[in-house]
């Protein structure tokens, strides 16, 4: 539904002293012109009697093909939820799990629907689930793995051009998972690219691919990349897809730089 209108809010503290209550404010953000709030309550929680609220995050259109990409493959905050084309470009609607809303359901009985995306298909609906219950299922990941491989990564894509072909290649991974059996430098990373359904990467992608990030980790010597493979759902076991950690390509917040803590 549209956003603008509808506020979403938290709790802030003024002050608090021993012994006396905690006085606290509400602070709120409205939705803007464009923006989108997104139903994300299962079925059976929307239809249950026992719940009088349903939650929803926002939702907004963007051009920006480093927002897309990293929506598209491994952020824990954003996630791709449709494409259209506008003017030319490839616009994208991506879902901020930072911003979330409770509202009465009955509100729904008086809303219509946006139709800009139609139906998910149901592989695209079974990521959307995995995404929304990852951000409490991922491990926290130590800040001198975070200094090594993913700041360095994150860095390198915001400096990738919107033409670089490298984009390309990533449109076709679903997702990248690595491994460091170690915990002091230099570390021996491993690199697992899962391919997207119907992806149509060729030898010469993974290639470029590969390379590109085994340039980004090796370069300031704190890693050696000891191996990467291609593969997707019907070319790997669970047992090897479990023994490796998400790479999450969001924008990190290391110690003494907010209130986030490394990969977490």
């Amino acid at each position: 539904m549209p956003a603008q209108g509808c506020s979403w809010a938290w709790s802030r503290l003024v002050s608090w002293e021993q012994g006396t209550e905690p006085v606290w404010e509400v602070r709120q953000e409205p939705g803007l012109p464009g923006e989108l709030w997104v139903l994300v309550s299962q079925d059976c929680d929307i239809s249950a009697k026992a719940e009088s609220r349903v939650e929803l995050l926002r939702g907004h259109w963007t051009t920006d093909k480093s927002t897309l990409h990293t929506a598209r493959l491994n952020s824990i905050r954003g996630f791709l939820l449709g494409e259209r084309q506008r003017g030319g470009k490839t616009e994208g609607l991506v879902v901020d799990a930072t911003r979330r809303l409770l509202l009465e359901k009955t509100s729904l009985l008086e809303l219509e629907p946006a139709r800009e995306l139609g139906t998910l298909e149901p592989s695209k609906a079974r990521r959307f689930r995995q995404w929304l219950a990852q951000r409490y299922d991922r491990p926290a990941i130590p800040d001198v793995i975070v200094n090594a491989v993913q700041k360095p990564l994150v860095k390198a894509l915001e400096k990738l051009s919107e033409g670089d072909e490298l984009w390309r290649y990533l449109a076709d991974v679903e997702e990248v998972r690595f491994s460091v059996p170690g915990r002091t430098p230099p570390f021996e990373v491993t690199l697992l690219f899962m391919k997207a359904p119907g992806a149509h990467l060729s030898p010469r992608g993974e290639l470029e691919l590969q390379g590109w990030f085994e340039e980004v980790l090796t370069k300031e010597g704190a890693c050696r990349l000891s191996g990467a493979a291609f593969r997707d759902a019907s070319t790997i076991s669970l047992a090897a897809y479990l023994a490796m950690e998400r790479l999450s390509l969001d924008k990190f917040s290391l110690e003494g730089h907010g209130s986030e803590q490394g990969g977490s």
